[in-house]
């Protein structure tokens, strides 16, 4: 029938790769050459090839379902609305190339590269440090993987927990995980009891029982209640020897006239948890973390209801006892 290729399954149908490090040879499908991409490539470069049927034999090649729209950005694929919005408030997509009256939005909502550049600043002090310096490096509810791009090229090893198996499943497609859990955050971060009953979840203390340079959670704790028990688990799991845990939060304002001052969070309308800054800095100091970083985001977090909705960025170090009354606090 007209417009059927070998192998596609949509008529007129496409296909796409995307090619990321570690970069290899690929052989192509119609005549017998090779071609060494490792030789003329960069450890940051990452591109997609789209074509009417796969040019390689060697490399995994994707079909574009039937009606399917993908967006291209930065050598990814997005097909998610929310994603795709993302892409256009960062200044590129269509909002960028196409409507040229409007003006490209600055980088917003970019969370995860904000988190990465404050993590740099406080690891830098460290003169003993090179770019990939965290050998074990676990993302926190890592969604559809972006915090992981961000944050791979310090990881010689990175692990990505989500509760949802469709956002790992986009995580997967990301390419910058070694390993990927499907599990709830604190079920995954939690050992087994010595006695009594055990939890029957398969990821039940997944990390439990690693040692982790970086830990880091990007829009994860507005689902989060209370975090003691986080930091706690945290804690457990972060290298003892200036392990590194980086994290945004929303922030409620403590006012002069705030009817509940005792309270540490509250449940927004939006369903989302914000946090005092003293009980942030009380599950640090509770848990023997000093705070390296506690920086209100000049950019959103994100937006509700048409409106910016701002934050705080920290960045924190084990290296004091538990319940010690040190705590330093930076806003640099």
């Amino acid at each position: 029938w007209p417009g059927a290729r070998p192998g596609s399954k949509v008529w007129n149908g496409l296909f796409y790769t995307i090619r990321r490090p570690p970069f290899s040879k690929a052989k192509l499908a119609d005549v017998d050459y090779s071609v060494d991409f490792s030789t003329c490539t960069t450890p940051n470069d990452r591109v997609a090839v789209i074509a009417t049927a796969p040019l390689t034999v060697d490399e995994e090649w994707k079909e574009f379902k039937r009606g399917q729209l993908l967006m291209f950005d930065r050598g990814l694929a997005f097909s998610e609305a929310f994603e795709v919005s993302e892409v256009e408030k960062q200044g590129r997509g269509l909002f960028s190339r196409v409507m040229p009256k409007c003006t490209p939005a600055s980088p917003r909502h970019d969370i995860p590269s904000m988190l990465r550049q404050l993590v740099d600043d406080v690891t830098a002090n460290d003169t003993g440090r090179e770019e990939v310096w965290a050998k074990r490096g676990a993302d926190i509810g890592c969604g559809g993987g972006c915090s992981g791009l961000s944050f791979r090229s310090c990881c010689e090893r990175l692990i990505g927990v989500d509760l949802s198996p469709e956002m790992v499943d986009k995580a997967r497609n990301r390419g910058c995980y070694d390993e990927l859990v499907v599990g709830n955050i604190e079920c995954v971060l939690r050992k087994h009891p010595k006695f009594g009953k055990r939890c029957k979840n398969a990821t039940h203390g997944a990390l439990a029982y690693t040692t982790f340079n970086l830990v880091f959670a990007c829009n994860v704790f507005i689902y989060i209640k209370d975090l003691m028990n986080v930091f706690s688990d945290i804690r457990e799991i972060l290298d003892s020897n200036n392990g590194v845990f980086a994290f945004s939060a929303e922030m409620l304002d403590a006012k002069d006239n705030d009817p509940e001052p005792e309270q540490p969070y509250a449940l927004q309308r939006c369903a989302r948890y914000a946090h005092k800054r003293w009980y942030i800095e009380e599950c640090a100091r509770q848990w023997g973390f000093a705070t390296k970083k506690f920086q209100p985001t000049a950019t959103p977090l994100r937006q509700h209801d048409g409106m910016d909705v701002y934050g705080v960025l920290v960045v924190l170090v084990g290296e004091i006892e538990p319940g010690s009354s040190e705590i330093t606090t930076r806003d640099d």
